[in-house]
């Protein structure tokens, strides 16, 4: 296939020496026959450029010029005729030579016009001062022709990204010329495609924005592949730059530490701020970005709802020393004021009680913190005592807002100009109240962090510059490195206030001049002058919006034990204050799961129906906790419809069978534990309480299967001797026993139903006092203190930690004695306990006895 192509372009070859040959033959004897005519000399020019020939260009009409003779032609023609010699050649005047048009002959190839400006069209990206003196250069070629720029044409152009190098021809003495739209080799400014480079980075936009841009000018632009080239380089230098931003910031912060003293063990100790971002949205559902970055700006604070602090314990970078974490005042009081308005779109309190949670008194506790805190900061040197003032005062503030001013301080209330009305009264004794006064309490355990008065708008700043270099983090700029070269960058402009004039500094070695040293100047004077003037902005107050979550662990670390043990005291003063009326409670909550007090107060307090897993488990106390705490809704499961379905057939068969009147109860309150409770089914009289069972066993397979196939939990069938008696190891048992305590009733009308066809199985339970303080009280007591109320007061769960895991068996005797210390005079202290032991497996029961 190579052998026919030369052939052909040989061929080619020869056909163009021969038509070349033709037409000087035919010029030559063309301009004979007119110099016989008119007696005239004549200087034929037909040579046809070398270059031309080799670049197989094709061969244009022979240009044929008249000529007069120059100053050096005329001298020498002179000298001849005074030394009586003939000049070789006779130089005489040419008279215009007139072609007609239409003399094909002539012509070798017709050449397009417009075939060499198509190809140049467009404006192009020059460098004003280069190109102008290339141009002054070309402009004096020291031609005898006396040639101008007019006579310069551009007939070819080399395009390296934004640099054009243009090939010229001189058509009066052919010479050719090239030049550059732009110094190949800059000594004093960044090569043009590196500039451009730089810049995309720092305007936060890609080559398909700079694309666009320049398709809108009217000027060509560098390939996909060559732009990539560029770009890796650049990046190299932002990364470079970046690293010497980080070492001086580090130095400088060095020096401050080493001169304030806060030197541990010879290294200067350095406060931060922590967080940590990610390179795309995650909208509190979707966490897939492909990349991140961590912040470390001086002064020690991290973002509450991140996992950066969890991350860096984790890491352990100190071996000797602790890394501590002081909470974002922002992050605290945002999420508060969120929690309130949230509890005004929750329909399970009243709306009466709902409308009192105003924007206006909203604002009025914060306002309370916020004075507080700086009142309180004044007092640094005794912070233990700083501290108490500032925990008291945020659990006031609510007192404050809703119009008690009693415990007040002046320095935040003005007593005499508060006449809005005191609504405590009417909502202090209801669940409303009380959720309330948790979200509150929630921040007042915070208060240790909050007097160091810190928030982390000096790492969100760093977040909104970093935002600005990927393009508000809508562009996926996690391949090729982008992303992490464009944090680099971030971090420039944030360390330097001019991120492009010190990448160009770094590359150059040398400061920047031009206009982007005016344009960095300019930048500079307009920044100094804002900080100057202190504006007020006069701007409406908007909602706070929801914070997005960065991961699937974010992670504050637990309270410590000072603080741990003040949330457990004043969480258990509130459960007194809110289960002190349990009569009205239990009258309240007869709905039952109809209740919305019941619902909420169960989430509070340790219900019978959970006796029973709680005795009986050993270990993996955490996922109990899960369990009773968000516990998820299994309504849908088979055998729990069943029981919702058939309990009130159950309970009307009941009365019918046993010929008694069951009725309707609430909640019931320990009269001396006041998180233990208990919701029977029913209750008859004044010393019985009803509960029933709809086993699925007892319906598919009939109530004497059932029983005799030990189907049923509760009973225990002896095949050998065909006896029943009562499983108290069963978690039915746990919970009837506690219902009979917690009620202070003798007995329980036990009945488990099997269908409206069967009779129903019915068990008369007596109240075992005994078997409540051996094996019950003291570890549920344990559980509820070690287990439910730190999770409820310093909750894991909502920071995606994995619950606390006691290893610790529980049910000490110490436990009951702990309780009964934190809470206030008022309740006879019991008898001493006996030492606890697991219920055993097998223990004798007594028969099954009928009333």
């Amino acid at each position: 296939m190579g052998n026919k192509k030369n052939k052909r372009k040989r061929a080619r070859l020869r056909h163009l020496e021969t038509v070349r040959a033709n037409g000087r033959r035919t010029a030559a004897l063309r301009w004979s026959s007119h110099n016989k005519e008119n007696n005239e000399a004549i200087f034929i020019s037909s040579k046809i450029s070398d270059e031309h020939t080799e670049k197989n260009r094709s061969p244009s009409l022979m240009q044929m010029r008249t000529l007069s003779p120059t100053s050096c032609e005329s001298s020498y023609i002179g000298n001849c005729m005074d030394e009586n010699r003939s000049p070789l050649v006779q130089l005489h005047t040419v008279s215009p030579i007139t072609i007609p048009s239409n003399d094909k002959s002539l012509i070798i190839e017709e050449e397009c016009e417009d075939s060499m400006s198509e190809t140049h069209k467009g404006r192009r990206l020059i460098d004003i001062t280069y190109f102008f003196e290339r141009l002054q250069e070309i402009s004096a070629h020291a031609s005898l022709f006396h040639c101008n720029l007019s006579n310069i044409t551009i007939i070819g152009e080399k395009r390296i990204g934004f640099i054009s190098h243009f090939k010229l021809k001189c058509e009066l003495c052919g010479k050719f010329f090239s030049v550059s739209s732009d110094d190949p080799n800059p000594t004093n400014n960044v090569n043009i495609n590196t500039a451009v480079c730089s810049g995309i980075v720092a305007a936060g936009i890609g080559y398909s924005q700079l694309e666009e841009i320049c398709s809108a000018i009217d000027v060509p632009i560098f390939t996909e592949k060559y732009f990539a080239k560029v770009q890796s380089k650049v990046f190299d230098d932002w990364e470079a730059t970046a690293i010497e931003a980080m070492e001086a910031a580090a130095n400088q912060e060095r020096k401050v530490a080493i001169a304030e003293g806060r030197v541990k063990d010879g290294k200067p100790v350095i406060d931060v701020y922590v967080d940590g971002a990610w390179c795309t949205r995650s909208y509190g559902n979707n966490y897939r970005a492909l990349s991140g970055v961590a912040a470390i700006v001086g002064r020690r604070s991290g973002d509450g709802d991140s996992s950066t602090y969890s991350k860096i314990v984790a890491a352990n970078p100190y071996p000797n020393h602790v890394v501590s974490k002081i909470e974002c005042r922002n992050h605290l009081l945002r999420n508060m004021c969120n929690k309130l308005r949230a509890i005004t779109k929750n329909t399970n309190y009243p709306l009466s009680n709902r409308k009192l949670i105003t924007d206006k008194r909203i604002m009025s506790i914060r306002k309370v913190i916020t004075t507080s805190i700086k009142e309180n900061r004044q007092q640094i040197n005794n912070r233990d005592e700083a501290i108490k003032h500032l925990h008291e005062d945020i659990c006031n503030s609510i007192n404050h807002a809703f119009g008690d001013h009693r415990s007040c301080k002046d320095f935040y209330c003005n007593k005499e100009k508060s006449f809005n009305e005191n609504v405590i009264p009417q909502i202090e004794n209801s669940i409303f109240w009380f959720r309330v006064r948790v979200v509150i309490n929630s921040v007042a355990s915070k208060s240790r962090s909050l007097l160091e008065n810190v928030d982390t708008n000096t790492v969100e700043r760093l977040n909104s510059v970093i935002a600005k270099f990927v393009g508000g983090k809508r562009i996926n700029w996690s391949l090729r490195r982008s992303y992490q070269s464009r944090c680099s960058a971030a971090v420039v402009a944030f360390n330097t206030k001019r991120p492009i004039y010190t990448l160009h500094k770094k590359i150059l070695g040398q400061s920047p001049k031009g206009n982007l040293k005016k344009y960095q100047e300019k930048k500079d004077r307009k920044r100094n002058l804002t900080n100057l003037v202190t504006r007020k902005k006069n701007r409406k107050r908007k909602l706070f919006e929801k914070q997005n979550d960065y991961g699937e662990s974010p992670a504050t670390p637990d309270m410590n034990e000072v603080d741990l043990k003040q949330a457990t005291a004043s969480f258990l003063a509130r459960i007194k204050d809110l289960v002190k009326d349990r009569k009205s409670i239990q009258k309240k909550t007869v709905l039952q799961r109809d209740s919305s007090e019941w619902l909420e107060l169960r989430k509070l307090i340790l219900t019978a129906s959970n006796f029973g897993n709680v005795i009986k488990r050993k270990k993996n106390y955490g996922n109990c906790v899960k369990q009773i705490l968000y516990k998820k809704n299994i309504s849908f499961v088979h055998s729990i419809a069943h029981g919702v379905e058939n309990e009130d057939i159950a309970l009307q068969q009941l009365a019918k069978q046993e010929n008694i009147m069951i009725k309707p109860c609430g909640l019931f309150i320990d009269p001396e534990i006041d998180f233990l409770g208990a919701s029977p089914d029913g209750v008859v009289g004044e010393d019985t309480v009803v509960e029933v069972k709809c086993p699925m066993a007892a319906h598919k397979k009939g109530m004497k299967a059932a029983i005799t196939e030990n189907k049923i939990q509760i009973l225990r069938h002896n095949k050998k001797t065909g006896n029943t008696s009562i499983n108290k190891n069963s978690d039915w048992y746990f919970q009837i026993q506690g219902q009979l305590h917690i009620s202070r009733r003798e007995r329980c009308i036990f009945g488990i139903w099997g269908g409206e066809d069967q009779k129903m199985e019915v068990l008369y339970i007596k109240r075992d006092e005994d078997f409540w303080r051996e094996y019950m009280e003291n570890k549920l007591v344990n559980f509820y203190m070690t287990q439910i109320i730190p999770e409820i007061v310093d909750s894991r769960h909502v920071r995606g930690m994995p619950l606390r895991n006691t290893t610790d068996k529980l049910g000490s005797d110490s436990a009951r004695s702990k309780y009964f210390a934190r809470l206030q005079a008022g309740s006879p202290a019991p008898a001493p306990l006996k030492p606890r032991t697991s219920p055993p497996r097998k223990q004798p029961s007594p028969e099954l006895t009928s009333p």
